[in-house]
This record gives structure tokens, C-alpha cells and sequence, in this order.
């Protein structure tokens, strides 16, 4: 919609626009209004994205563009989205976070009706909280990131309670950090502090996951015993900054989306979307940063790796291939990196 804003004193009043999203196209050239998050189903080729803020959520299937989840309008009902980010398959089902109404929902598809149903499995939509238990007690905080970390057990990035949650049988419980306080200290279960993380990829082979902790601009690794460990970012850049170099030299700045490729040897090789450097990040297996896609200026530059620019990158996803799909959220777009 498009506003008439008094400058003197900060009221609006509306002249144009119904404030509701347009539908998807069937095709590629579907509009998008800040994408946010994107995951990759590797067996059925299909590309599964919210267009965050037309509360969509969006299934792209043989180049053609499906709306399966939302309606364009915000709202806190279970079946309304508000915000909605990251995504990940769990099982045969899609899990994403819908992060302004502080729930997780999951989609199922069934064949026979050919009909997408959502489910809330953790929080409430429309109130926020830090309590643990099963789905009808529950609260979150604005979540964000989704890892799943073995057949059991789904972690979430609570990014406003500034802790990591476990989704597992049906309850949540805090997996790392103390829910409710924020900070940048490393240590085990709620000894450890986070700081607004909206990132997190598990290394299921390992039992270890990497949590891009926004507010420290730092990524942090959560060890098999759920203690929380820097990885990389060096520890005084309070402000964020931007610096290729070693774990204890490199400078993020709102770090926001993370993927990983697993090795041959088992280690872990992390694709970082540096949000507000407008770059993606490359760490090697021991935290050295750098720099593959980008020139840390907003720019929406398309063509070769060297010249191609980005605008707020929020999001990113590895292929098994190893080619990239990445959420270009200032810049409205979806870009593939082969």
C-alpha cells in the first residue's frame, strides 16, 4: 500500500493499496516481498520458500509457483501466518517457523485430496513466552532457525528468548542458553548466552550443531554435549564489522542464515548469508572466513560469482551438489549459484 506520512508528527494516512499480496503466478516470475527462508528437497526437487512479508508460504515445483500456506494477510490463528521464515523437512512433513505469531507449524500434503493442512506443533500462536512442555503449554519467542538434529529431535533458534530449543515426542524443552537472557558466554546447557540467534544447521553425523548468533555477530558451535563453544567471528566486534581472515580475525555483521556441507571425513564446511555485509560467508572445518559471493555493498548485480550482488541476505541452502540457493531478501529474489 502506499501511504501519506505528516513529517511533523508521524501519523499516516492511506492512499492507495488494499495492504493484501497479490497471488503467486504459476511460474517463475512469481513477486516476492522479502523472502526470508528456502529449503531444498533434494528427493522430490522441489524448492519450498516464505515470502515473509506476504505471509506465504510458497512451493516452486517443475518451475512453476504453488501458494500452499497463507493468504497474504497477517493473522494469529492457527491456520493464518504472520512472518513466516525458516524451513525444513522433518521426516516426510515441512516444518517452518511463523515467527511474529511465535509458533512452529508443520504442512502436510495429502495426495488423495491434493490438500496442504497446517498444524501448530510448538507454541501458541499470537503469545509469546519462554515455557517449556508439549504443545498446548508451551511458548517461544519469535523463532527463527530449524535443524533437524536426528530422527527425534528438531532444535529451533528462539531468536527473542535468546536461547536454542528442542522439539522431541511432542514437548519442547531448552537445549542451549538460558532462555530470557542474553549475552555471549560460552559454556554447557544454560550457562552458555546467545544473543538474538536466528540460524542453526546440525551436523547429524556429529551430533554437533552451528547457530548463527546474530546479536554477537559471532557463530557459535553447540557440541554433542550441548556445550556452546565460539567457532567463529572474532569476539570484539560488538558493532559488526566485515574482515575475511582466521576464527579470531574475521568480522560478520548480522550474521543471519546458515547451511552446511558435510565432508567426506565427516567435517563441516558452513555457507554463512552475513545479512548486513550483504555477502555470503564460507567457513572452512576449523573457522576461517571467507568471502564467495558479494562485494559488502547493497547491490543487485546478477552474472558471474565475482560479480554478483546481494541486498540483506537472509537465507542460504546447499544442494548435495554443492551449487547454492540463496534468499536475496533486500533485493525481492531467489538467486542459484552453480
Amino acid at each position: 500500500m502506499v501511504r501519506k506520512i505528516n513529517l511533523s508528527n508521524g501519523s499516516f494516512t492511506f492512499v492507495a493499496g488494499k495492504g493484501k499480496s497479490i497471488s503467486p503466478d504459476a511460474d517463475y516470475s512469481t513477486p516476492l516481498a522479502y523472502p526470508m527462508g528456502v529449503f531444498f528437497d533434494e528427493a522430490k526437487k522441489n524448492i519450498y520458500l516464505t515470502s515473509s512479508y506476504a505471509n506465504r508460504l510458497l512451493l516452486i515445483s517443475n518451475w512453476k509457483t504453488f501458494n500452499i500456506a497463507g493468504d497474504g494477510v497477517a493473522g494469529s490463528l492457527d491456520t493464518n501466518l504472520n512472518l513466516p521464515t525458516r524451513i525444513v523437512k522433518w521426516g516426510e512433513n515441512i516444518y517452518f517457523a511463523d515467527t511474529k505469531n511465535h509458533c512452529i507449524k508443520k504442512i502436510s500434503y495429502d495426495s488423495d485430496s491434493d490438500i496442504y493442512s497446517l498444524e501448530v506443533v510448538a507454541g501458541k500462536c499470537g503469545t509469546a513466552g519462554n515455557a517449556n512442555g508439549d504443545v498446548s503449554i508451551s511458548r517461544l519467542n519469535s523463532p527463527q532457525g530449524l535443524a533437524v538434529l536426528d530422527d527425534d529431535r528438531l532444535l529451533i533458534a528462539d531468536t527473542l528468548n535468546h536461547c536454542i530449543r528442542v522439539l522431541s515426542q511432542g514437548q519442547i524443552t531448552t537445549y542451549a542458553g538460558k532462555c530470557g537472557t542474553r549475552g555471549s558466554a560460552d559454556g554447557v546447557l544454560d550457562a552458555a548466552r546467545l544473543d538474538s540467534p536466528e540460524g542453526i544447521v546440525c551436523n547429524i553425523k556429529k551430533k554437533e550443531c552451528f547457530v548463527a548468533d546474530t546479536g554477537n555477530n559471532l557463530i557459535r558451535k553447540i557440541n554433542s554435549d550441548s556445550s556452546v563453544v565460539r567457532y567463529s567471528g572474532s569476539i570484539n566486534n560488538i558493532n559488526g564489522g566485515f574482515k575475511d581472515g582466521t576464527k579470531d580475525e574475521a568480522l560478520f555483521n548480522q550474521p543471519s542464515g546458515i547451511s552446511i556441507m558435510i565432508n567426506f571425513d565427516e567435517s563441516a564446511t558452513l555457507y554463512v548469508a552475513d545479512r548486513n555485509n550483504h555477502v555470503i560467508r564460507e567457513i572452512d572445518t576449523v573457522g576461517n572466513v571467507s568471502t564467495i559471493i558479494g562485494n559488502n555493498t547493497c547491490s543487485s548485480d546478477y552474472g558471474s560469482r565475482d560479480s554478483t550482488g546481494l541486498c540483506f541476505p537472509t537465507d542460504i541452502y546447499v544442494r548435495d551438489d554443492g551449487s547454492l540457493i540463496i534468499v536475496d531478501s533486500g533485493n525481492n529474489r531467489i538467486l542459484g549459484v552453480y
